[in-house]
């Protein structure tokens, strides 16, 4: 799929869930390759780059689960705080993501039905342990 027809689906009102692809971590410090959310809102910019607009409230756990420590720590002075350890004032779930129009999406895919479906499971579950675990659980049981 390219850029201006996710665009198109997301301007009718729906909102698309979606997995970060390796590329993202090229061109955006938040995501890493795997982590989740949905694109809530997709429009052009004057240079003709269209800017997804993410959120990952529901999948704030899972992605937890992916980070790696690259952000800035002024108490030691390295680069070894995850997103989810950051100040909260700094941390926004609303994010957005720029992609080039008329070419295909690389930051991220358009998660599967059976994904998504298995996520809604987990979260329907209201589990005390984290969405990886779960999957286990799943995986091992059978």
């Amino acid at each position: 799929m390219i850029s201006n027809e996710l665009m198109e689906i997301i301007n009718t009102g729906k909102c698309v869930p979606v997995e970060m692809t390796k590329a993202v971590e090229d061109s955006e410090m938040r995501y890493g390759e795997g982590m989740r959310a949905y694109i809530i809102k997709a429009y052009e910019d004057n240079s003709g780059c269209i800017i997804f607009q993410t959120e990952e409230r529901e999948f704030a756990e899972y992605n937890k689960s992916l980070e790696k420590p690259i952000w800035f720590n002024d108490k030691s002075g390295a680069y070894d705080l995850k997103w989810s350890e950051l100040d909260q004032e700094v941390r926004d779930f609303d994010y957005q993501i720029w992609q080039d129009e008329k070419i295909e999406l690389y930051s991220f895919k358009i998660l599967d039905e059976s994904r998504y479906n298995l996520f809604e499971q987990y979260k329907e579950e209201k589990s005390e342990i984290s969405y990886i675990q779960w999957l286990e659980e799943k995986v091992l049981s059978h």
